[in-house]
């Protein structure tokens, strides 16, 4: 069997979707054929969570098989000097990295077919209006996974720190302050984090690490094994506004859908279908409209299906309207 190249870093959902996810683990008893037997009476876990800064750039990855063979990777795709991604290829092609991270992975590699760093590629012009794109760019990782017989696994956070070298722009994810938190998820109060996400967004750790000031992102959690992981943004980055969306009746649906597309198809969400599109090595143009306007559609799906569920929209409306939004955005970008 061949060797998979590309390792993809899971998706990061919002509380909610971790929730039912945690919601329908614990209550679950059996599946018989197409029956699936929940128990509702079953209490929900206690799970501890610890928080990383999110850092504003485009995700990134090395990796190493076990015959030697080192690979940078973007979230969607293997890269190439020729087909890169923000200069990633070529900044982590550099000699001394390339020996920085093969130390790292030939330790992991004896009973395993790979290793793949993640993190995050942040600074310089890979994104705008945050403190970190006053730096020079950096890698920041978050995880190192191991690769057996296709199953990733992940490893506990503190050898990440090994990976951390400031003169070659290498800089591990828990340099910066890591909390913890313990979630009953009986009766989740999530104040305390959504505080700390705020105190992040108005400065970012990132650069008070470098000596600049200027806003954050957020904070992504995680629990002790990987197996869960939500992203919190800050007010300015948030896709969706504080305002919970209210059920509408039906002679308001009109109305009330405009009003649910002003809130989440925000420019943050517009201008990561931009990003999207650059990572692709598509052109920023008309060509790009129908690749652009797929992107943000999905992406919307994916975020905010319940709420679209509850509200019973017509998808054919709500989808003319996110490409109506899109196209407009998309237009005056290019």
């Amino acid at each position: 069997m061949a060797l998979n190249k590309f390792i993809k870093f899971p998706s990061i959902e919002r509380f909610k979707s971790v929730y039912q996810s945690i919601k329908s683990r614990s209550k679950f008893v059996s599946k018989v054929a197409d029956d699936v037997i929940f128990d509702e009476s079953r209490a929900k876990p206690v799970m501890r969570f610890f928080s990383t800064v999110k850092i504003h750039g485009t995700n990134a990855a090395v990796s190493m098989d076990k015959n030697g063979n080192m690979y940078s990777q973007s979230r969607s795709r293997i890269l190439s000097i020729e087909q890169d991604n923000v200069g990633f290829c070529l900044w982590s092609s550099q000699p001394e990295r390339q020996q920085l991270f093969r130390s790292i992975m030939t330790t992991y590699l004896e009973d395993n077919d790979m290793v793949v760093i993640f993190g995050e590629f942040a600074g310089g012009n890979i994104h705008k209006g945050v403190a970190v794109n006053q730096t020079e760019k950096h890698f920041y990782p978050f995880n190192i996974a191991t690769v057996k017989d296709d199953v990733v696994s992940y490893l506990p956070m503190m050898y990440l720190a090994e990976l951390t070298n400031p003169e070659l722009q290498v800089v591990s994810i828990t340099e910066f302050p890591v909390h913890s938190f313990l979630i009953d998820f009986n009766n989740p109060d999530t104040d305390s984090i959504q505080t700390l996400c705020d105190e992040t967004e108005q400065q970012c750790p990132v650069g008070t690490y470098h000596g600049v000031e200027g806003i954050g992102e957020g904070i992504v959690l995680h629990s002790e094994d990987y197996m869960y992981r939500f992203k919190v943004k800050g007010e300015k980055h948030r896709q969706t506004s504080k305002r919970q969306l209210a059920l509408s009746v039906e002679d308001e649906q009109f109305e009330d859908m405009q009003d649910f597309i002003n809130q989440t198809i925000s420019e943050s969400r517009l201008n990561q279908g931009i990003d999207y599109l650059r990572e692709q090595n598509l052109p920023i143009n008309e060509k790009s409209t129908g690749a652009y306007i797929k992107w943000v559609w999905e992406d919307l799906l994916k975020e905010e299906s319940d709420n679209i569920v509850a509200k019973q929209y017509n998808i054919k409306t709500l989808r003319k309207f996110v490409s109506k939004k899109s196209v407009s955005f998309f237009n005056q970008y290019n």
